[in-house]
């Protein structure tokens, strides 16, 4: 789209109410680190909230509504530069919510004994 925009969308269009829809952009921003974009369909207006490296960088996947925010995962960035869970609520910004620890992914949910039963 633009480096203000962002660019390489990492997510479906959530509808956030009121005709409109938020998505993330995995690159770019004003920060460099990516950006959630609200796209209001009434006007067309895409309007871009960086992502600053210590709530987390590159938005991956698509956000989730819960409790009246939106949720999403960042892959690097954070306070442990690993990633990190983040709130976002169109109008007042995005909040980080933890920090994801290093080394942890879903190549290691468990002991190998639990992993075994679940075959």
């Amino acid at each position: 789209l633009s480096p203000e925009l962002g660019w390489h969308p990492s997510g479906a269009p959530l509808a956030t109410g009121a005709g409109n829809y938020a998505f993330p952009m995995a690159f770019g921003g004003n920060l460099g680190g990516g950006a959630i974009v609200s796209w209001s369909q009434t006007t067309g207006q895409l309007t871009p909230t960086p992502i600053p490296q210590t709530t987390g960088l590159q938005p991956d996947g698509r956000l989730t509504a819960f409790n009246g925010e939106f949720w999403g995962l960042a892959s690097t960035g954070g306070t442990t530069n690993a990633g990190a869970t983040f709130s976002f609520s169109p109008g007042s910004g995005i909040t980080s919510v933890r920090g994801l620890s290093p080394g942890l992914g879903p190549e290691k949910v468990g002991d190998d004994e639990a992993q075994e039963h679940q075959h």
